[in-house]
C-alpha cells in the first residue's frame, strides 16, 4: 500500500478517536449541588472513613473539611484509621481528636496475608462504625470535601434510590509533571471507562473511583464489602463489579464543586501510583498491548507526523510525501489540540498545556511498560511500602 493512504487510514482512525474522546469528556456533567433540606424525618446516619498511612502533608487538611461539614454533627462521625503510619500522622490525628468529639481514630494492624493495605483498612474501620449508620462514604486521605459535600451526596443518592455513589474529584495540579502526565492518564481513563456505560443499569461495565465511595450500608454487608475484594490493587473498581453485579444501582459522577484532590506531587509518585493501576485495570497482555498502541496513536504519532513533515519540507526532498505527511499530522495534531483544549479548561489547566500532549503519552507508555512488566513478571507493584500481586494481595 502506498503513503498517502496509510496516511489517510491513520488520520481517519486518530481524528475518530478523538472525537469520541471528546463525546466522552462532554458527558462529565457536574453533580447538583443539592443541600440539605429538613423534613419530618431527620437526615440519616452517616460513617464517613479516612484511611491514612503516612499522611501527614494531607491528614489535617482532609479531616478538617470533614469534621466541618453543613450536616448535623450529631448524625455522623468521621473514623480516620491511622495504618501504621511512621511520620507525624498519629500526632496531628490525636491534636484533632481533642478538638473534634465526632471525631474517632483508630489505630490499624498488621495486614492480613491476601489483603492489600487499604481494603484492610477500610475493612477494619467500618466495623467500628456506628451500627446505627445508614451510609458508610470512603474517602482519600489526599482530598478536601467542600462543605456541603456530605449533604449533596447523601440528597443525590436518596433521591435516585442508590446503593453506590462514587464522585471524581477536581484535580490540583502543582509540579510541572503532573500538569503533562495526569491530563493524558485522565483521557485514557475516560476512553477505557466511559461515564454513560457505566451509569447504564443494563450495562454490565462497572467502575468507581476510591477517592469519595459512598455506599448504602446494608447493601454493603448483605455483599461482603471489601473482604469480597481484599485482594484487589484496584479496590474501588472491584466494589462497584461486585455491586453492580448483583443488581444495585451504582453511579459514578463528576463531583468538581464537592471534593478536590491533588493525588501526586512528582514524577517519581505519579510512576509508582500509577504502575500500581494501570495494567491491573486493563486486564489482559492483549487488553494492554491495544491500550499501548491506542496512547501512541493519540498522543505521540500526530506530532511526531508533524515534525516530519517540517523537516522533509524544509528540506525539499520527496516534496509530495512529505507535504502528505505534513498534512495528516497537522490534521491529527490539531484534533487533539482542540480536544485538550476542551479538557483542559473543564480540568482548569491552561490551554497551553495541551503541548506537552506526546511527552505526556511518552510518560504513559512507559508508566504502563513497567506496570505490565511487574505485574507480570510476579515482581508486584508497591504503593506505601508494600509489594502486591493482582488477587493475592501482598507479596
Amino acid at each position: 500500500m502506498k503513503v498517502k493512504p496509510i496516511l489517510a487510514l491513520l488520520t481517519a482512525g486518530v481524528v475518530g478517536m478523538t472525537a469520541y474522546q471528546y463525546r466522552l469528556l462532554r458527558q462529565w456533567v457536574q453533580l447538583p449541588t443539592v443541600k440539605w433540606q429538613a423534613g419530618d424525618h431527620p437526615p440519616p446516619r452517616l460513617s464517613v472513613i479516612v484511611p491514612a498511612r503516612n499522611e501527614e502533608t494531607n491528614i489535617e487538611r482532609c479531616a478538617v473539611a470533614l469534621l466541618e461539614q453543613d450536616y448535623p454533627r450529631d448524625r455522623y462521625e468521621l473514623l480516620v484509621l491511622d495504618d501504621k503510619s511512621s511520620d507525624t500522622t498519629p500526632a496531628i490525628l490525636s491534636r484533632l481528636a481533642a478538638r473534634y468529639p465526632h471525631l474517632r481514630v483508630l489505630q490499624g494492624s498488621s495486614l492480613p496475608p491476601g489483603w492489600t493495605g487499604k481494603s484492610n483498612a477500610l475493612w477494619t474501620a467500618q466495623a467500628r462504625a456506628d451500627a446505627a449508620s445508614e451510609w458508610l462514604i470512603f474517602i482519600d486521605a489526599d482530598t478536601e470535601a467542600q462543605p456541603h459535600a456530605l449533604a449533596s451526596a447523601v440528597s443525590y443518592a436518596q433521591q435516585h434510590e442508590l446503593d453506590l455513589l462514587s464522585l471524581h474529584p477536581s484535580q490540583r495540579l502543582g509540579s510541572f509533571w503532573e500538569k503533562v502526565v495526569q491530563p493524558v492518564v485522565f483521557l485514557s481513563i475516560i476512553f477505557d471507562r466511559p461515564l454513560n456505560r457505566v451509569n447504564d443499569d443494563d450495562d454490565e461495565l462497572a467502575a468507581a473511583n476510591g477517592q469519595f465511595l459512598m455506599v448504602r450500608r446494608s447493601s454493603y454487608d448483605d455483599l461482603g464489602g471489601h473482604a469480597a475484594v481484599k485482594g484487589r490493587i484496584i479496590e474501588d473498581y472491584a466494589l462497584a463489579e461486585l455491586f453492580k453485579g448483583s443488581g444495585c444501582k451504582v453511579r459514578l459522577l463528576v463531583g468538581f464543586d464537592m471534593i478536590a484532590t491533588r493525588m501526586y506531587t512528582g514524577l517519581g509518585s505519579l510512576f509508582e501510583g500509577w504502575s500500581k493501576n494501570f495494567f491491573v485495570a486493563l486486564g489482559s497482555p492483549l487488553n494492554g498491548a491495544a491500550a499501548a498502541v491506542a496512547i501512541f496513536a493519540d498522543t505521540v504519532l500526530p506530532f511526531a507526523l508533524l515534525l516530519g513533515g517540517l523537516v522533509g519540507v524544509a528540506l525539499r526532498r520527496s516534496s509530495d510525501t512529505a507535504r502528505a505527511i505534513l498534512l495528516a499530522g497537522a490534521v491529527q495534531s490539531g484534533s487533539i489540540l482542540l480536544l485538550r483544549a476542551y479538557g483542559n479548561r473543564a480540568i482548569k489547566l491552561a490551554p497551553a498545556w495541551g503541548l506537552t500532549h506526546p511527552l505526556g503519552g511518552l510518560v504513559v507508555l512507559a508508566i504502563l511498560g513497567n506496570s505490565m512488566y511487574r505485574i507480570l513478571s510476579g515482581k508486584g507493584v508497591t504503593w506505601k511500602a508494600r509489594s502486591y500481586n493482582e488477587n493475592s494481595g501482598t507479596v
